[in-house]
Formats: C-alpha cells, sequence, structure tokens
C-alpha cells in the first residue's frame, strides 16, 4: 500500500463527511484512510461508521477518552500500513488530485524525507490567500510545511511520533524535529488542499497553548540542532514578537539579551521577516524602553 492517511475527529458531525468524501474521491486510489473518533460525544460515530460499511479501505479507532490530537494521530498511524504518510482534519479538504500531485514529487525526489505543497487558505468560508514555499532553513522562524504534506513512514518511526505534550504545535514540532535529525523538507509548486480557519477552531480558541507549545518546541530545536546564537537569536526574537498572548515580555527580552546580545536580537527579528523584524521594535519600545 502506498499511502496511509489519518483523520483525527472530535465532534466533528457538521463536516466531516465532506472531509471523508475529498478522501475517497481521490484519483490516486491505493491508500488507507484511518479515522480516529476521539471518544466523539455527538453523531461523528455513527456517520463514519456508515462510510467504512460501504469502502473497506477505511480504518476505523474509538478512543475510549478524549485523548487530543497529538495522541489520536500516534494511535493512527501506528496501525498504518502505507509507505508514506499524510493526514487531514474535518475541516478541511484535499483536492481531487492531492495524492497523486505530492506522492510524484514524493517518489520523482527519493533524497526528500518530507515533501509539501500550496494549500488555499480560508476563513469564515472567504477565500484569502494561497500559501507560498520557502527554504527549510527557514523553518526555525515559520511554520513552511502547512496542511498538505506526505513523508516517508520512516520519519514518524524514527521521531517516535508526534508529541503528546505539545498539543496546538505538535505538527510544526514534528517538522522541527525532522529538520534537526537530518531529515530533508522539500516543497513543490503544486495546489492540493484547502485549509479552513472557523471561529471555535484551535487556531482561533487556543492561541495561549499554541504560544507555550511553540515555545517549548522551538527551544528543543535549537538544542538538538545545535545552539549557536543566530539560531537563538531567531527563537528568542520570534516569541517575543508573538501575537495575541499574555507573558512577561520584559523578563523574557532580558533572558535573551544575556544569552546573546542585542546584535544577535536584532538579527534573528531580521531573519523572521518585515512583519516580526517592525513589531520587535515595536514591542521593545513599548515593553523595554518605556519600562526604563
Amino acid at each position: 500500500m502506498k499511502i496511509s492517511c489519518v483523520l483525527p475527529v472530535y465532534n466533528g458531525e457538521k463536516r466531516v463527511s465532506q472531509a471523508i468524501d475529498s478522501v475517497l474521491n481521490q484519483s490516486f486510489k491505493d491508500f488507507e484512510l484511518i479515522i480516529v473518533n476521539d471518544c466523539s460525544t455527538d453523531k461523528t460515530k455513527d456517520i463514519i461508521e456508515v462510510y467504512a460499511k460501504k469502502d473497506n479501505r477505511i480504518k476505523i479507532i474509538h478512543n475510549q477518552q478524549n485523548l487530543k490530537l497529538p495522541a489520536a494521530l500516534n494511535k493512527g498511524f501506528k496501525t498504518a500500513q502505507g509507505k508514506y504518510h499524510t493526514w487531514t482534519s474535518d475541516d478541511n479538504f484535499i483536492k481531487k488530485d492531492g495524492f497523486k500531485l505530492i506522492l510524484e514529487k514524493l517518489e520523482q525526489n527519493p533524497n526528500n524525507d518530507i515533501v509539501y505543497g500550496k494549500s488555499e487558505i480560508y476563513v469564515n468560508g472567504k477565500f484569502k490567500h494561497i500559501t507560498s514555499i520557502k527554504n527549510q532553513t527557514t523553518l526555525i522562524n515559520k511554520y513552511i510545511v502547512g496542511a498538505y504534506f506526505m513523508y516517508k513512514a520512516e520519519v514518524f518511526e524514527k521521531l517516535n511520533g508526534y508529541d503528546t505534550t505539545l498539543f496546538c504545535a505538535e505538527d510544526y514540532d514534528f517538522f522541527l524535529r525532522a529538520d534537526a535529525m537530518g531529515f530533508k523538507i522539500k516543497g513543490f509548486n503544486i495546489l492540493g488542499y484547502e485549509y479552513n480557519i472557523r471561529e471555535g477552531s484551535l487556531t482561533t480558541t487556543q492561541r495561549q497553548k499554541v504560544f507555550e507549545s511553540t515555545k517549548t518546541a522551538l527551544f528543543r530545536y535549537v538544542k538538538l540542532k545545535g545552539e549557536t546564537k543566530k539560531r537563538l537569536g531567531v527563537v528568542y526574537s520570534k516569541i517575543f514578537t508573538f501575537k495575541g498572548v499574555e507573558f512577561d515580555r520584559v523578563s523574557f527580552f532580558k533572558e535573551g539579551l544575556s544569552r546573546v546580545g542585542f546584535f544577535y536580537l536584532i538579527y534573528g527579528a531580521w531573519f523572521c521577516g518585515f512583519g516580526k523584524f517592525t513589531r520587535f521594535f515595536k514591542y521593545y519600545f513599548k515593553f523595554i524602553l518605556c519600562k526604563k
């Protein structure tokens, strides 16, 4: 079997059918769909079981308690038979040629372990933009892989799966650790996914948890990759300029200043791009200079 696709779902009765249909309607047919029902309390269980009776490519795992996303992913992938892995969610849709396009890139470029493509981003049903392709070296600054990806099964095995303690940043952490362990990540100019951000989604309701998990993931990455002042400068600047969360920015800035110096904090902000570079100085004047 070529592809194992895991679909973790919790109370997804409103949209899970569309997500399943987007997988079953793929032009590439050699796959299994592993649906992990994470102890849903709505009609999700009934919906997915109807699908499983109609298509033997579907496997269902029912969790007896809500394990949350990273643990649900691990449970699904540990039963996977495919040579390549990917996953999706009940909010999102894989375009008809999504599997075909990304599988071709992975097999035509055997030196790559993880490949990714572009996604259409929708916010509350309105199209916003199409994601871009970045160099692997920018992964420390931004989660470049996005939602449309595929990787060799051995990546999951060697990383021992997703970190269950980093809920809301388990995917970013997964690819950071992959990079630190020497796996090759490559993006391609292919469009195969629709990613939806809605009110009530994890993206909008768990901002503080995203921040905390991202911070942990990034500092672990630097330890695994090697603690250079450049890398630390990027991480301190990225975290210092994190929007929409509350934390002691003054103490955090001073910690970064003592570890890498002001020059590497500025370098880190510059490396993170124009938006974070300008926000760095905005926050510097607001939280640091104005506190003196």
